[in-house]
C-alpha cells in the first residue's frame, strides 16, 4: 500500500502521492530502495506463492533473522539484503 512504499522512501503518503501524480523521477537513493523493493517482492512471492501470504510473513518475527520483524528491517537498503538472504534461505530449505 502507498503507506507502506512511503515509509521505505522516508516520504509522507501526500509525497509519494504528488510523486506519482506528477510522473516524478525518484532521486537514486529512493529508486535503489524501490528495486530492491521489487526484487524482495520477487522473492516473496517464489517462496510464498502468494503476496498475501509474502506481507503477512514481513509482519512477524522470525526466527532466522534473530526473531525481528522483516517490514522493520526493510527501512534499509542493508536490512533488505537481509530480509533476501532469509527468503533465498526459505527458498533452499536451509531454515537454522
Amino acid at each position: 500500500n502507498k503507506a507502506f512504499f512511503a515509509e521505505i522512501l522516508e516520504i509522507s503518503v501526500k509525497t509519494f502521492d504528488r510523486y506519482l501524480k506528477e510522473n516524478r523521477i525518484f532521486n537514486a537513493s529512493e529508486s535503489e530502495k524501490l528495486l530492491k523493493l521489487e526484487e524482495l517482492y520477487d522473492w516473496g512471492k517464489t517462496v510464498f506463492g502468494f503476496i498475501s501470504d509474502f506481507n503477512q510473513w514481513i509482519e512477524k518475527e522470525v526466527y532466522g533473522l534473530d526473531y525481528q520483524v522483516p517490514r522493520k528491517l526493510m527501512q534499509t537498503v542493508s536490512g533488505m539484503n537481509l530480509v533476501q538472504d532469509e527468503l533465498v534461505r526459505i527458498a533452499y530449505g536451509d531454515l537454522a
